[in-house]
């Protein structure tokens, strides 16, 4: 492993936070400011990634997963995958759980971003998420292997999510402005881990899941 292991901690964020985080690194990736569907279409999927940034990680915003040829920082945490259909646990210190770290807020975002619009992988992904369509954003990158859950339901939060979400980027301002909260010297990292509830983060998805399915949606 070629990066550099950081002890795991949660960096809890608001909405307002990644919006604005997330339009700063567009404009420095893309030199362009993104519409206000695209934006919101980034933010949902980081929401649904993170349990609405309630269990994100060293502020990696999409859960992306540190390669072995990955130079940096990373950190290591209980997740799953789903293989076969089913889904398949694992601990640290399996390379599964090596996901990639980032001092602060800034530097994550613009790493999430540079992930997506600079991939070839993810290059057809990128081209739908510039419409704002989240069904169509979402099977982009099921087919590039970005997430092994049922694209189905991850599609119908995600629409969900970005209809919630949409008109907060319609209203946002470049003074808007809300500081991260602030780490101490020392987190206790053991409290950090703890406080991630995979079962609440669970029932949020699967809530998300049920109420929008009880209502028509549409691809953007």
């Amino acid at each position: 492993m070629k990066a550099t292991l950081v002890p795991d901690t949660i960096t809890p964020l608001s909405v307002k936070q990644v919006a604005l985080a997330f339009r700063s690194a567009y404009e420095t990736v893309c030199g362009k400011t993104p519409s206000n569907a695209c934006l919101a279409l980034l933010v949902a999927q980081s929401a649904l990634e993170t349990g609405r940034w309630k269990s994100i990680h060293c502020n990696n915003f999409g859960n992306v997963k540190a390669s072995p040829d990955y130079y940096g920082y990373y950190c290591q945490f209980r997740c799953n995958e789903v293989i076969n259909g089913k889904v398949v646990w694992f601990d640290p210190p399996h390379p599964q759980c090596n996901f990639r770290a980032f001092q602060n807020v800034e530097v994550g975002a613009l790493d999430h971003i540079r992930f997506l619009a600079q991939r070839k992988r993810y290059a057809r992904a990128w081209e739908v998420a510039q419409t704002g369509m989240p069904l169509a954003f979402v099977e982009a990158l099921k087919r590039a292997g970005y997430f092994t859950a049922d694209a189905g339901p991850y599609a119908r939060a995600v629409t969900s999510l970005w209809k919630e979400y949409l008109p907060l980027m319609e209203t946002l301002r470049e003074a808007d402005t809300e500081p991260a909260p602030p780490l101490s010297e020392e987190p206790d990292h053991e409290a950090a881990r703890q406080s991630l509830n995979w079962a609440a983060l669970d029932r949020f998805v699967n809530n998300e899941y049920e109420r929008i399915t009880s209502e028509p949606h549409e691809d953007g």
